[in-house]
């Protein structure tokens, strides 16, 4: 005798669909949440290493998918782990650094990517005189942001050097928008020299900008 063929009434497949979908966006989250916590102790758990070191070798390059740093604006509650690449899977998980940009703290463009979703959600919040702090496993640098504008896909030169020690941060735009957002939101930082950084913390007028 032939089996009646099972019949799946549509509200039992809307479950099944929405409890997949459920399930997938837990184990993104889940992931996102490791990658974090652990880029987080692994910069914890590094000593920097000495300046004799620093000074007879250049920073080593970092590999892809590799912790470059933290990332930290704390006025706009921005605070997470990058990694080395742009790729799906590392946006993902973490902010991507561009490969091929400087590092933090070196001189050039050290640019950072993340979805506007995510990581970098807080930049709608971020105005010109804040400043970012990234931690690597060799230093923590800060930054002050000098611009912050609107831009097409197509602008890729906004992570060229722009002279001297420069970090740029670029996210998806507008924030609310649903669907794959038209335009990019970049923000643009320099890198806070030694002598401008004391004269901030000591309190004392501060020496005009130098070209580092």
């Amino acid at each position: 005798m032939a089996k009646a063929p099972i019949r799946v009434l549509p509200g039992t497949l809307a479950i099944v669909i929405g409890l997949a979908l459920l399930l997938w966006i837990g184990v993104e989250v889940l992931e996102r949440r490791a990658t974090q916590q652990a880029g987080r102790s692994e910069l914890e758990g590094r000593l920097p290493p000495s300046e004799e070191l620093l000074d007879s070798a250049p920073t080593p390059r970092p590999a892809l998918g590799s912790v470059v740093g933290r990332i930290v604006i704390s006025e706009a509650e921005v605070d997470a782990v990058a990694l080395e690449g742009i790729d799906a899977k590392t946006l993902k998980r973490a902010v991507g650094h561009f490969p091929g940009t400087a590092l933090p703290g070196e001189r050039g463009n050290a640019s950072f990517a993340a979805h506007r979703d995510s990581f970098f959600r807080g930049l709608r919040r971020v105005v010109v005189g804040q400043e970012v702090e990234i931690e690597t496993p060799y230093a923590i640098h800060s930054y002050r942001i000098e611009e912050t504008r609107v831009v097409e896909p197509t602008q890729v030169d906004v992570i060229d050097p722009r002279g001297g020690r420069q970090l740029t941060l670029i996210t998806c735009y507008p924030f609310d928008y649903v669907g794959a957002a038209p335009q990019r939101f970049v923000v643009h930082a320099r890198w806070l020299g030694e002598r401008e950084r004391e004269a901030e913390i000591t309190g004392s007028s501060a020496p005009g900008r130098t070209a580092f």
